[in-house]
């Protein structure tokens, strides 16, 4: 299943304090993201991106972009997310962070991918 079939869509932007603190949370990611997408995957997620916000200077944002198969996939991804994070060395690592996190969920409407383009 491609991305255009995504119907549920959450989209996080994480504002970090210092470039040290957005290089630190990027290397978290490199570290878990390919154990914690597989998982995620088992359960009806399609996509996920990290991505850094470039037009806001001085700023140190990130954002990640998680698409769904459909309510259910969005669930069964949530529990299995609350158990990731609950582990002592997740816990650990955002201790040591401080971050502001924004989070918007969609229903895809229009999707690119599927219009009839030339």
């Amino acid at each position: 299943m491609d991305s255009s079939n995504a119907k549920l869509v959450s989209y996080t932007v994480m504002d970090l304090s210092t470039e040290a603190e957005l290089e630190f949370f990027i290397s978290y990611w490199e570290k878990y993201a390919s154990e914690y997408v597989s998982l995620l995957k088992t359960k009806g997620l399609i996509r996920w991106r990290l991505n850094r916000i470039w037009n806001k200077e001085g700023k140190f944002t990130l954002s990640q972009i998680y698409e769904y198969r459909d309510t259910e996939a969005f669930k069964e991804c949530q529990a299995l997310m609350d158990k990731h994070f609950e582990k002592e060395e997740h816990r650990k690592f955002f201790s040591k962070i401080n971050v502001i996190l924004t989070t918007s969920r969609a229903i895809t409407l229009l999707d690119s991918d599927e219009l009839n383009l030339n």
